[in-house]
Order: structure tokens, then sequence, then C-alpha cells
């Protein structure tokens, strides 16, 4: 569940990156349309609109530490390296889902709702940025709440998850060379497998360690020849 909700966010993070809801203008820098990332990190100190740059920023850094490592992790963790993904919800994801994805839409309240004297739009949503700052608080908190519950609720039992299947990383045995009809029982044709794999895989190990002798030993008579 915890994935689902990391989708959602990272779906909302993209938008965030590129997505303006105007009212009536475009985002501009030196007179050239950009994209709300680009926008906001020569706008932070504006008086007018810092808090709407300040919360695109806040998204863009909540993406980063919370929604997309999370999904990373999620992906190892379907091919049996468990214990990243169980450890990230259960810290930086955690307390980042909790603290830090509400911070978007809280600056998107203040960009609506404080007078113009301190940087706001006196709760009018029908000038520039107010249609943005609705459209950002109206996503900005359910995306929050949705990713926050679900660390509640899923990340300890993650942790669980994680702890009760640890990542095996044992080189994986040889393919077993016996024909199961030779044996009157499934029984004994596995215990005869695991007998002859692990006689497999000691020679194996045996030739390696060779290798690597014989490697160091070529490498220190090179030396010596120098």
């Amino acid at each position: 569940m915890i994935a689902v909700a990391n989708t959602l966010g990272l779906i909302w993070w993209f938008i965030m990156l590129f997505n303006y809801s105007k009212n009536e203008l475009e985002l501009k820098s030196n007179n050239t349309s950009v994209f709300p990332i680009v926008w906001s990190w020569g706008f932070l100190s504006d008086p007018a609109y810092g808090f709407t740059a300040a919360a695109y920023l806040a998204s863009f850094v909540s993406g980063l530490f919370v929604t997309a490592p999370e999904l990373a992790f999620y992906i190892l963790s379907l091919v049996g390296e468990t214990e990243y993904y169980g450890w990230y919800t259960n810290s930086i994801g955690y307390w980042g889902s909790i603290f830090l994805m509400p911070i978007s839409p809280l600056l998107a309240t203040l960009q609506l709702m404080l007078n113009s004297t301190n940087g706001g739009l006196n709760g009018n949503g029908s000038v520039e940025f107010g249609s943005n700052a609705i459209y950002i608080i109206s996503l900005g908190f359910p995306i929050w709440f949705n990713s926050m519950a679900m660390h509640l609720v899923y990340g300890p039992r993650n942790l669980c998850y994680a702890i009760a299947n640890p990542p095996n990383r044992d080189e994986p045995s040889p393919p077993c060379p016996l024909d199961e009809k030779d044996f009157d029982t499934p029984e004994a044709y596995l215990a005869q497998c695991e007998i002859v794999q692990a006689s497999l895989k000691a020679e194996e190990q045996e030739g390696a360690r060779s290798a690597e002798s014989d490697e160091a030993a070529a490498e220190k008579t090179e030396g010596v020849a120098w």
C-alpha cells in the first residue's frame, strides 16, 4: 500500500515540477515562459509570490526524499532486496511523509489566505496565482494525508516483513545432475541432490580459490621481473 501512495506521490511530484494552474498569465523568468521548478528558484524572495515559489521547491524536496527513493527501494524488494525498503519506510520516508510532504500545501495556503502586506492574495482565488494556490491545496493535502496514513499503518509491517524475509545473497546452487526417475521417492531425490550440489559447490569454490592463487602468483612473478 505504501507503494501505491508513493506512485501517487511521484505523479504529483512530476506535476508540480512542470505544471502551473494559471488564471491568465504563464510563469515567466526574464520574459520567457518556464516550468515552475525553474521559475521557483528565482522567486523565493519575491514579496508577492515567494510562498508559491517555496511551495514548488518544498514539493521538489519531498519528492527527492520520500516518494522517489521509496519507489526505487520497493522495486528492489520485488527481487528480494527487502531490507532497504523496510528500513527507509520506517526512517527517512516515515518522518518525511508526516512532516515534509505537508509543507508545500501549507505554503500554498499562506499564499492564498494572507493579506497582501504579508505576501498573500487576501483570500482571492480569482487573481493571478490564486487558482494555482487552490490547485496545490486541493491535491497536496490529500496526497500528504494518504502517504502519512499508509506509512503509519504499513511502515511497521514493512519492517517486520523485511526482518522475517532477509535477502538471500548466497551463491545459487549448481543444477542437480541426477534424474528424479532413478529414485523411489521425491524426498530421496531431493536429499541426494543436496549432497551432490554441496559437493559441486565445494569444487567450484575450490577452483575459484585456486584461480585466485594462480593469479596472485602470476602478479607477484611479474612484479619481480620488473
